[in-house]
């Protein structure tokens, strides 16, 4: 197929490309009828709450110390399938986080903090 590149993450080396088109003629019948083969549980960092955001493959939660303001974030990419690990990168501000959004075309993500005076 004119400009097909493989994906460097998944060593489709030994596959043909009648044998890819297949597995991804596959994937799409069970996204179309949510026919999952797998099920995965992420363990989530100890002081959390629900999640702000799950978008381009990563989910975002926030960071809450004992007094349940939000210190922080934490995010990590979704796994592809079951066996993949799931890493978590904390984003601590060391301030209260009022609210917090995310920007994902332009890469950015925007929090209000709170400021003593």
């Amino acid at each position: 197929m004119a400009g097909m590149v493989n994906n460097p993450e998944r060593p489709y080396d030994l596959s043909s490309v009648g044998e890819r088109l297949t597995m991804l003629r596959e994937r799409e019948r069970r996204w179309k009828n949510l026919d999952w083969i797998s099920r995965t549980r992420l363990a989530t960092p100890a002081i959390t709450s629900s999640p702000i955001c799950v978008h381009g493959g990563v989910v975002y939660l926030n960071n809450e110390d004992a007094k349940e303001d939000i210190i922080g974030l934490h995010s990590a990419s979704l796994p592809s399938n079951a066996t993949d690990d799931v890493k978590w990168t904390e984003i601590n501000l060391g301030k209260t986080i009022l609210i917090s959004t995310l920007a994902i075309e332009h890469d950015l993500l925007v929090c209000l903090t709170s400021c003593a005076q």
